[in-house]
Protein backbone atom coordinates (compact mmCIF):
# COMPACT_ATOMS: atom_id res chain seq x y z
CA UNK A 1 0.00 0.00 0.00
CA UNK A 2 1.11 3.55 -0.63
CA UNK A 3 1.00 6.23 2.07
CA UNK A 4 -2.49 7.41 1.13
CA UNK A 5 -3.91 3.90 1.27
CA UNK A 6 -2.29 3.35 4.66
CA UNK A 7 -3.78 6.62 5.92
CA UNK A 8 -7.26 5.58 4.82
CA UNK A 9 -6.87 2.19 6.50
CA UNK A 10 -5.60 3.73 9.74
CA UNK A 11 -8.34 6.33 9.76
CA UNK A 12 -10.93 3.57 9.42
CA UNK A 13 -9.46 1.77 12.45
CA UNK A 14 -9.41 4.99 14.45
CA UNK A 15 -13.00 5.88 13.59
CA UNK A 16 -14.14 2.53 14.96
CA UNK A 17 -12.68 3.61 18.32
CA UNK A 18 -14.57 6.92 18.31
CA UNK A 19 -15.73 8.19 21.70
CA UNK A 20 -18.12 11.14 21.51
CA UNK A 21 -18.15 11.63 25.27
CA UNK A 22 -14.39 12.23 25.26
CA UNK A 23 -14.74 14.77 22.45
CA UNK A 24 -17.41 16.64 24.42
CA UNK A 25 -15.24 16.56 27.55
CA UNK A 26 -12.26 17.94 25.63
CA UNK A 27 -14.33 20.79 24.26
CA UNK A 28 -15.60 21.64 27.73
CA UNK A 29 -11.97 21.91 28.85
CA UNK A 30 -11.15 24.21 25.94
CA UNK A 31 -9.18 21.60 23.97
CA UNK A 32 -10.12 22.26 20.39
CA UNK A 33 -9.13 20.44 17.21
CA UNK A 34 -10.44 20.87 13.69
CA UNK A 35 -11.59 17.25 13.92
CA UNK A 36 -11.32 14.76 16.77
CA UNK A 37 -12.75 11.29 17.33
CA UNK A 38 -11.93 11.17 21.03
CA UNK A 39 -9.75 8.06 20.74
CA UNK A 40 -7.50 7.42 23.73
CA UNK A 41 -3.77 7.99 23.28
CA UNK A 42 -2.82 4.37 24.19
CA UNK A 43 -5.21 3.14 21.49
CA UNK A 44 -3.85 5.60 18.94
CA UNK A 45 -0.31 4.48 19.65
CA UNK A 46 -1.21 0.80 19.50
CA UNK A 47 -2.85 1.21 16.10
CA UNK A 48 -0.04 3.43 14.82
CA UNK A 49 2.69 0.94 15.73
CA UNK A 50 1.37 -1.36 13.00
CA UNK A 51 2.70 1.14 10.45
CA UNK A 52 5.93 2.24 12.12
CA UNK A 53 8.47 3.29 11.13
CA UNK A 54 7.31 5.07 7.98
CA UNK A 55 8.41 8.68 7.60
CA UNK A 56 6.47 9.30 4.40
CA UNK A 57 3.26 8.18 6.08
CA UNK A 58 4.05 10.11 9.25
CA UNK A 59 4.50 13.37 7.34
CA UNK A 60 1.27 12.81 5.44
CA UNK A 61 -0.68 12.11 8.63
CA UNK A 62 0.75 15.09 10.45
CA UNK A 63 -0.50 17.44 7.75
CA UNK A 64 -4.09 16.32 8.26
CA UNK A 65 -6.35 18.40 10.49
CA UNK A 66 -7.37 15.34 12.49
CA UNK A 67 -6.21 14.90 16.09
CA UNK A 68 -5.81 11.15 15.93
CA UNK A 69 -3.82 11.19 12.70
CA UNK A 70 -1.45 13.86 13.98
CA UNK A 71 -0.86 11.95 17.20
CA UNK A 72 -0.38 8.71 15.27
CA UNK A 73 2.24 10.41 13.10
CA UNK A 74 4.44 10.96 16.14
CA UNK A 75 4.59 7.21 16.80
CA UNK A 76 5.06 6.29 13.15
CA UNK A 77 7.88 8.76 12.48
CA UNK A 78 11.45 7.60 13.05
CA UNK A 79 13.25 9.85 15.58
CA UNK A 80 16.55 9.05 13.85
CA UNK A 81 15.33 10.68 10.63
CA UNK A 82 14.31 14.05 12.09
CA UNK A 83 16.68 16.82 11.05
CA UNK A 84 17.10 20.41 12.20
CA UNK A 85 15.47 21.59 8.99
CA UNK A 86 12.34 19.59 9.80
CA UNK A 87 11.73 21.17 13.21
CA UNK A 88 9.37 23.86 11.81
CA UNK A 89 7.30 21.09 10.23
CA UNK A 90 6.83 19.30 13.56
CA UNK A 91 6.18 22.59 15.34
CA UNK A 92 3.21 23.51 13.19
CA UNK A 93 0.57 21.43 14.99
CA UNK A 94 1.63 22.32 18.54
CA UNK A 95 -1.48 24.27 19.48
CA UNK A 96 -2.77 22.33 22.49
CA UNK A 97 -1.24 20.98 25.70
CA UNK A 98 -1.82 17.45 24.46
CA UNK A 99 0.05 18.02 21.21
CA UNK A 100 2.87 19.89 22.96
CA UNK A 101 3.41 17.02 25.38
CA UNK A 102 3.27 14.32 22.72
CA UNK A 103 5.45 16.11 20.17
CA UNK A 104 8.03 16.67 22.91
CA UNK A 105 8.09 13.25 24.55
CA UNK A 106 7.10 10.84 21.78
CA UNK A 107 9.21 12.29 18.98
CA UNK A 108 11.41 15.38 19.31
CA UNK A 109 12.81 14.54 22.74
CA UNK A 110 14.15 11.31 21.26
CA UNK A 111 15.94 12.88 18.29
CA UNK A 112 19.54 13.98 17.76
CA UNK A 113 18.30 17.55 17.29
CA UNK A 114 16.45 17.77 20.60
CA UNK A 115 18.77 20.40 22.06
CA UNK A 116 18.45 22.49 18.90
CA UNK A 117 14.67 22.30 19.27
CA UNK A 118 14.93 23.54 22.86
CA UNK A 119 16.87 26.62 21.79
CA UNK A 120 14.69 27.40 18.79
CA UNK A 121 11.32 26.72 20.34
CA UNK A 122 12.01 28.67 23.53
CA UNK A 123 12.13 31.75 21.30
CA UNK A 124 8.76 31.04 19.66
CA UNK A 125 5.80 33.37 19.98
CA UNK A 126 3.61 30.29 20.39
CA UNK A 127 3.36 29.66 24.14
CA UNK A 128 2.51 26.00 23.60
CA UNK A 129 5.67 25.55 21.57
CA UNK A 130 7.72 27.09 24.36
CA UNK A 131 6.09 24.61 26.74
CA UNK A 132 7.08 21.78 24.40
CA UNK A 133 10.65 23.12 24.34
CA UNK A 134 10.86 22.87 28.11
CA UNK A 135 9.64 19.27 28.08
CA UNK A 136 12.16 18.40 25.36
CA UNK A 137 14.86 20.01 27.50
CA UNK A 138 14.03 17.69 30.33
CA UNK A 139 14.99 14.79 28.06
CA UNK A 140 18.34 16.21 26.87
CA UNK A 141 21.01 14.43 28.89
CA UNK A 142 23.77 16.87 27.90
CA UNK A 143 21.81 20.10 28.28
CA UNK A 144 23.52 22.68 30.51
CA UNK A 145 21.10 24.99 32.28
CA UNK A 146 23.58 27.86 32.25
CA UNK A 147 23.71 27.72 28.44
CA UNK A 148 19.95 28.22 28.06
CA UNK A 149 19.27 30.34 31.15
CA UNK A 150 18.76 33.54 29.16
CA UNK A 151 16.41 31.92 26.66
CA UNK A 152 14.42 30.25 29.43
CA UNK A 153 14.16 33.49 31.40
CA UNK A 154 12.84 35.29 28.33
CA UNK A 155 10.30 32.54 27.72
CA UNK A 156 9.08 32.83 31.31
CA UNK A 157 8.92 36.62 31.17
CA UNK A 158 6.22 36.65 28.53
CA UNK A 159 3.74 33.90 29.34
CA UNK A 160 0.46 34.08 27.36
CA UNK A 161 -2.76 34.46 29.30
CA UNK A 162 -4.05 31.07 30.45
CA UNK A 163 -0.73 29.27 30.06
CA UNK A 164 0.91 30.03 33.39
CA UNK A 165 0.16 26.63 34.93
CA UNK A 166 1.49 24.55 32.02
CA UNK A 167 4.46 26.88 31.52
CA UNK A 168 5.41 26.56 35.19
CA UNK A 169 5.10 22.79 34.89
CA UNK A 170 7.35 22.76 31.81
CA UNK A 171 9.97 24.91 33.52
CA UNK A 172 9.84 22.70 36.62
CA UNK A 173 10.33 19.56 34.53
CA UNK A 174 13.32 21.10 32.77
CA UNK A 175 14.95 22.54 35.88
CA UNK A 176 14.17 19.63 38.16
CA UNK A 177 15.28 16.92 35.74
CA UNK A 178 18.47 18.68 34.68
CA UNK A 179 19.24 19.63 38.27
CA UNK A 180 19.07 16.01 39.35
CA UNK A 181 21.91 15.06 36.99
CA UNK A 182 24.79 16.69 38.85
CA UNK A 183 25.59 18.98 41.74
CA UNK A 184 26.67 21.70 39.32
CA UNK A 185 23.37 21.57 37.49
CA UNK A 186 21.41 21.42 40.73
CA UNK A 187 23.03 24.63 41.92
CA UNK A 188 22.49 26.26 38.53
CA UNK A 189 18.81 25.34 38.57
CA UNK A 190 18.38 26.60 42.12
CA UNK A 191 20.11 29.88 41.24
CA UNK A 192 17.88 30.28 38.20
CA UNK A 193 14.68 29.91 40.24
CA UNK A 194 15.97 32.23 42.96
CA UNK A 195 16.65 34.91 40.33
CA UNK A 196 13.10 34.81 38.89
CA UNK A 197 10.83 37.77 39.70
CA UNK A 198 8.54 37.28 42.68
CA UNK A 199 5.09 36.11 41.68
CA UNK A 200 2.78 33.17 41.11
CA UNK A 201 4.83 31.73 38.24
CA UNK A 202 7.96 31.51 40.37
CA UNK A 203 5.94 30.04 43.23
CA UNK A 204 4.51 27.33 40.99
CA UNK A 205 7.95 26.40 39.66
CA UNK A 206 9.36 26.35 43.18
CA UNK A 207 6.52 24.19 44.46
CA UNK A 208 7.03 21.59 41.74
CA UNK A 209 10.80 21.56 41.29
CA UNK A 210 12.07 22.77 44.65
CA UNK A 211 12.00 19.40 46.37
CA UNK A 212 14.26 17.92 43.68
CA UNK A 213 16.76 20.76 43.98
CA UNK A 214 16.89 20.85 47.78
CA UNK A 215 17.15 17.15 48.54
CA UNK A 216 20.95 17.05 48.84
Amino acid sequence: MNATSKMVALLGELRREMNGAVVDSMREKGIEYALSYGVSIPTIRALARQYAPDDELARLLYQQQVRELQLAALTIASPQSVTEEELPFWAQAVTTVEMAENVATVLIGRTAVAEVAVREWLKAENGMLRYAAMLVGGRCSELNINDIAELLAQALANVPVGLEVVTAHGAAVLLGTCGARSEEQRLAARAFIDALPEGSLRERIEDEAGWQLDQY
